[in-house]
């Protein structure tokens, strides 16, 4: 059982309580990212209904304009890939290292110990050169790799937590 809002509801944990955790990814903004150096604390839950078949182990907040198809402010509903032999190319993954969490699409990397992250924003300056580059990380340096399942936005400003 876990205390719920402001009205004293109470709500039990199932499978379809996801997680939501305070840490942020980001897709790329202003040339910033989002440190992992960070502690990822449990917040609370987001309760999913029906929304990802069961499939997501945690959400978290996605902060940036390099992935066009998620909004600045959502949260992502994700799942830990633990065989990093599954990664699909062409893929949506938040990909946490040491340094940094990002959300990028995965393509195979130049050697078999690089992975290569694209943004899907194709924004370019002037000169023609991408604002987001695509980059390689060595495969050796990451921590966490996390299947993108879909998102969540909320317009209305009233975004429910359910708290631990």
């Amino acid at each position: 059982m876990v205390d719920g809002n402001d009205f004293g509801e109470q709500y039990h944990i199932t499978e379809r309580m996801i997680p939501f955790y305070d840490a942020e990814t980001s897709g790329g903004y202003s040339g910033l990212v989002a440190s992992s150096s960070e502690q990822a604390n449990l917040k609370g839950y987001i309760q999913a209904g029906g929304w990802f078949d069961s499939k997501e182990t945690a959400a978290i907040r996605h902060i940036g304009d390099s992935m066009v198809e998620y909004p600045s402010g959502c949260v992502l509903a994700v799942r830990e890939v633990l065989d990093r032999r599954l990664l699909v190319p062409g893929r949506n993954y938040v990909i946490e290292t040491t340094e940094f969490r990002v959300t990028k699409r995965y393509q195979r990397g130049s050697s078999p110990d690089t992975i290569a992250l694209y943004s899907t924003n194709t924004e370019t300056y002037p000169d023609g050169r991408l604002v987001h580059e695509p980059f390689e990380v060595p495969v050796d340096e990451i921590r966490r790799i996390y299947r993108v399942l879909g998102y969540i936005v909320n317009e209305s400003g009233e975004f429910k937590i359910i708290k631990k």
